[in-house]
This record gives C-alpha cells, structure tokens and sequence, in this order.
C-alpha cells in the first residue's frame, strides 16, 4: 500500500512539474495523468482497450471535459473493484484519488492561469480603450486647432478681399471718369478727322474729275489722230489702186 501510494504521488507530481516546466495546458496534463494511471494500475485492473479513455479526451479550453473524465475514471475503477474483489481494490482507489487530487490541483492552476491570462486581456483592453480614448481627444483637439486655423485664415481672405474690392470699386470710378474724358477727347478727334478726311475726298474728288477730263481728251485725240490716219492712209491706197489700174490700161493698149 505504501509503495502503491508513492507510485501515485508520483504519477500526480510528474506531470505537475512538466506543466511548470514547459508550460503545457491543462488538456494535456490531464490526459498524461490518466494514461500513466492505467498503466500505474495495470498490475491490479484488467488491460484496457484504445477506446477506454477516447471518451475523456477534453475538447480545446473546456476544463469541464476532465472533471467527466476524472468520473468515468472512477466509474470504470468501481466496476473493476466490485468486479476483482477487494485485494487490490484498495491500491487502485488509492492511486486514484491521489491522481483525482492531482488533476483538481491542475486545474485550480490552470484555472488561476486563465484567470490571470483574463485579468491581463482585461488589463491590455483597458489600456487600448484608454489608448484609443486619448487618440479620440487628440484628434478631437486637432480638428478644433484646425477648425480655428481654416477660420482665422478665411477671415484673412475676406479681409483681403474686401480691401480689394474697395480698392477695385475706387478704381473702376476713377477708370470712369477717365473714360469719359477719353471718350469726348476721342469723339473731338474723330469729328476733326472726319472733317479732314471730307476735305480730302472732295479734293481727290475734283483731282479725279481732272483726270477723267484730261483722259477723256487723251482718248478722243487718239481717236481723233487714228481717223485721221486712216483716212489718209484711205486716200493713199485710193490713189495706188488708180495708178495701177491706169497702168494697167496702158499695158491692155
């Protein structure tokens, strides 16, 4: 009974200190704790078969599934001992409550760890909502900065733009006046042009007037020039024609 029970003080620290050591999760150290405790009791208990414990293998995050282990477990070893007698009864009652100590001592750690993995998810959670409240007020400020930047700049251009309409308006009053002292300068002028210009059209009127005479004159000389010309020139083939035909008179003789 003694050696029975340092085997199981055994059985439940090993995996106990391999869960501290590299950091295995409570699934696992549950099931290393069952498979050692059949093989623990395989002197004392009838062979188990591959589908004794497929059962009891505990799905991701979920501690519940050991404790359902932990009763089939002791299910299956109050079968056995009604079944065997009680000779070896008692080493395997033994032996399992010291891995059912074992394993509730596994999960109160891995509780605790979760409970600590918890409390720093809430921590880090918080800090990210205060992160993230402090960017919000951040940009809040900046957007009101920038709010009062884009007023006091438009206020500027305002400014600027009503100066330069004033100064536009005075402007286009002065521009104003200056255009119409323009204008009846340019009307002056252009009536004095237009009365200068008159003056020369009736003169190179009368000059045309000359011309067309004095042409006139050129072309009825010419004609005049050329009648007479063919007149003589008239009389002068009248005068050959007689001529020949005396000499041809003469000839017929």
């Amino acid at each position: 009974g003694v050696r029975t029970a340092a085997a199981a003080a055994a059985v439940a620290a090993a995996p106990m200190a391999a869960t501290a050591a590299d950091g295995s999760s409570f699934e696992d150290v549950a099931l290393g704790m069952i498979h050692r405790l059949a093989s623990a009791t395989s002197r004392v208990l009838p062979p188990t078969t591959g589908t004794a414990f497929a059962a009891l293998e505990p799905p991701p995050a979920q501690h519940v599934a050991a404790a359902a282990a932990l009763a089939a477990a002791s299910a299956a070893a109050a079968k056995h001992r009604s079944a065997g007698g009680g000779g070896s009864s008692g080493g395997a009652e033994l032996e399992l409550q010291v891995a059912m100590q074992g394993l509730m001592s596994a999960a109160r750690q891995a509780t605790s760890e979760e409970a600590m993995r918890a409390e720093r998810e809430r921590r880090r959670q918080e800090a990210l909502a205060a992160a993230e409240a402090e960017i919000a007020a951040s940009e809040e400020r900046a957007v009101q900065l920038a709010r009062a930047v884009l007023y006091l700049r438009l206020w500027r251009m305002a400014a600027v733009w009503a100066r330069r309409e004033v100064w536009e308006l005075r402007a286009g009053l002065e521009a104003g006046r200056l255009r119409r002292c323009l204008a009846g300068w340019g009307a002056a002028a252009r009536g004095l042009r237009a009365e200068r210009l008159a003056g020369e059209a009736l003169q190179l009127v009368e000059e045309s007037r000359k011309e067309q005479i004095a042409l006139q004159f050129r072309r009825l000389w010419l004609l005049h020039s050329c009648v007479r010309g063919w007149r003589l020139a008239a009389g002068e083939g009248a005068q050959r024609q007689r001529q020949e035909a005396l000499q041809a008179e003469e000839l017929e003789r």
